[in-house]
């Protein structure tokens, strides 16, 4: 039941940035005042390189969705085999994450191809570690059997 009601939530979570702001408007009149909006607001009178808070809000919100659901699916899948693959979308949802909260959207960070290298390089070091591990485990398995 917790988690049914955990994934409702989930669900709803990119749709937070419609109770805290108001389209055209801004921020609604009954949500506390406590500076987030001002930090987050760029010289240009961007917030973090979006042109509004709502849009702002939708996109994290959307990401941390994203990002949450992966992480509870890679606990989910213990004892599958393809639970190590998880790995890569994983990262890459923190990763754009990431890249959203440190305002580096305009970085090279963001670039198309940097992160397409990043997602090769991590899912070949992952595939790597996995069969490396595997290996270690059957020998591992294989001279208990020998010593017995």
């Amino acid at each position: 039941m917790l988690v049914a009601l955990g994934i409702i939530v989930l669900s709803m979570l990119p749709f937070l940035h419609d109770i805290i702001t108001e389209r055209g408007e801004g921020v609604r009149s009954w949500i506390p005042v406590i500076g987030i909006q001002d930090i987050l607001t760029d010289k240009d009178g961007g917030i973090m390189g979006f042109s509004t808070y709502r849009i702002f809000l939708y996109q994290f919100f959307q990401n941390l969705l994203i990002f949450i659901s992966l992480i509870g699916w890679y606990i989910a899948a213990k004892g599958k085999r393809y639970r190590f693959v998880l790995w890569v979308p994983m990262l890459q949802a923190g990763y754009t994450l990431l890249i959203q909260i440190l305002n580096a959207r305009t970085t090279v960070y963001s670039k198309p191809d940097v992160r397409f290298i990043i997602t090769i390089v991590i899912s070949i070091i992952i595939v790597l570690n996995y069969f490396r591990n595997r290996r270690k485990k059957l020998n591992n398995e294989q001279n208990q059997q020998n010593s017995f």
